[in-house]
């Protein structure tokens, strides 16, 4: 019976620290390519519409045209379970998760010109052997 509730009070722990980490802009966590192309109008949609929508960029940049580039980015992770197996550690701890970057390119008159959304599975390794 005792051996039981070790066991339990084990596994509710690793559920507990086990949890989710995210950064970035939270209003790309539920978007896709398909969402975004229905907001964003190319020829259409005006940098005051797309910060409206999205606040502001984490990255601007320009071109050497003159146009503008806004960059958002949303990444959320969860530690690998080999975070917290002692011997596992060291070979397979870190994170996994996904990342999201929605780029907007502006023309000279600030309508957007073209965007992109993209999403892929991010990892980090922080274990002793890799």
């Amino acid at each position: 019976m005792k051996k039981k509730i070790i066991v339990t009070g084990v596994v509710a722990l690793v559920l507990c620290l086990s949890g989710c980490s995210s950064m970035g802009n939270k209003v790309l966590k539920n978007e896709s390519s398909q969402t975004t192309s229905t907001k964003i109008i190319h020829g259409k949609t005006t940098k005051s519409e797309v910060r409206s929508m999205y606040g502001d960029p984490m990255e601007t940049n320009y071109t050497d045209s003159g146009n503008e580039i806004w960059k958002y980015h949303f990444t959320k992770n969860q530690l690998k379970i080999g975070n917290f197996i002692p011997v596992a550690s060291l070979f397979a701890s870190g994170t996994k998760g996904k990342k999201k970057e929605l780029v907007v390119f502006f023309d000279q008159n600030g309508v957007v010109k073209t965007h992109s959304m993209s999403a892929s599975n991010v990892e980090t390794n922080t274990s002793l052997f890799q």
